[in-house]
């Protein structure tokens, strides 16, 4: 029987048998301890670092999968344009200069409208008789092209008669048709006596347009008919109200709205010949007269030609 003694006797005794057969670890430096601390502080680092690159992927995948660096194969749009906002200011005066472009329609029915009137008209002359007094066979309706006016477009016809008292209209085109704006009574001065304001005695020239009174609005010149003598008459705005503007001077009968012997546009100037009948009209001196428009008389006038001999002087005038 063994007692407490003897057993711990018996520990002691294989404790030191299975100690004896081990061998005992080599003493550790102190440069093997530092660098075993090194060894395990870059596994430390090498496991951070790869755990850091595994998220940096995972978000990496995230932003290509569904983020803005996901590529659908479409096309690239680039941002739209945006246009810088002017917020300068200016104390300068700037002028601003209206264009107006006649529409394309006008000036076909100018023509329809102008060919309807003059059928009314040369129905009613041939129904009153006047056509057969006064000579109105061909019964003539001219007209001027359309031109821009401060915006609008204008223009003016003629009929040798219109049984209204008017034969000469000033039209502007409004709503795609053509509506007078103007109406007058014949031009004072026809040749020939007793002329109802209702006739105008015209040839088939169209009516000519140009700016002569310096208004800077556009100006008339229809043509009339007197044998050999062709005369004319200029339709004006100028004043705020359309009307003939007369003619005053010694070789024209003063006042009156008809010029006689080929009156005509040359630019922005109104001319007329003037033959001063010595020692005939067959041979005499022929000049050009330069008619100059009066803002202050609302009239043209002209200063005495090269050669001008009054009526009274005339050899074998009466």
């Amino acid at each position: 029987m063994t007692t407490p003694m003897d057993e711990e006797r018996v520990g002691i005794v294989m404790r030191e048998m299975l100690s004896s057969g081990a061998a005992r670890p080599a003493p550790v430096g102190p440069s093997e301890l530092r660098s075993r601390a090194g060894r395990k502080a870059l596994r430390r680092v090498d496991t951070k670092v790869l755990v850091a690159l595994a998220a940096v992927a995972a978000v990496v995948v995230t932003l290509i999968a569904v983020g803005p660096l996901r590529s659908d194969n479409g096309p690239v749009h680039s941002p739209p344009e945006t246009k810088p906002t002017n917020t300068s200011t200016s104390t300068s005066t700037s002028t601003t200069t209206t264009t107006t472009t006649v529409p394309l329609a006008a000036a076909s029915q100018l023509d329809a409208y102008v060919a309807d009137e003059e059928h009314t008209d040369s129905a009613a002359a041939t129904a009153s008789g006047l056509a057969a007094r006064y000579g109105l066979t061909p019964f003539v309706a001219d007209h001027s092209a359309p031109v821009a006016d401060d915006g609008g477009t204008v223009a003016v016809a003629a009929f040798s008669y219109d049984p209204g008292g008017h034969p000469v209209q000033v039209l502007a085109y409004r709503g795609g048709q053509w509506t007078p704006v103007a109406a007058l009574a014949a031009p004072t001065g026809q040749f020939g006596a007793n002329i109802p304001a209702s006739v105008v005695f015209l040839t088939q020239d169209p009516v000519s347009v140009a700016e002569v009174t310096g208004d800077g609005r556009p100006d008339f010149l229809v043509m009339g008919s007197a044998a050999d003598n062709v005369p004319g008459f200029v339709v004006s705005q100028d004043g705020g109200t359309w009307r003939y503007i007369p003619f005053s001077g010694p070789y024209a009968p003063s006042p009156t709205d008809v010029l006689g012997r080929q009156p005509q546009f040359q630019g922005n100037t109104l001319v007329s010949d003037y033959d001063n009948c010595v020692p005939d009209c067959a041979s005499g001196q022929n000049s050009t007269i330069v008619w100059t428009y009066q803002p202050s008389t609302g009239e043209f006038t002209a200063p005495d030609p090269p050669g001008y001999v009054t009526p009274t002087t005339v050899p074998g005038g009466s």
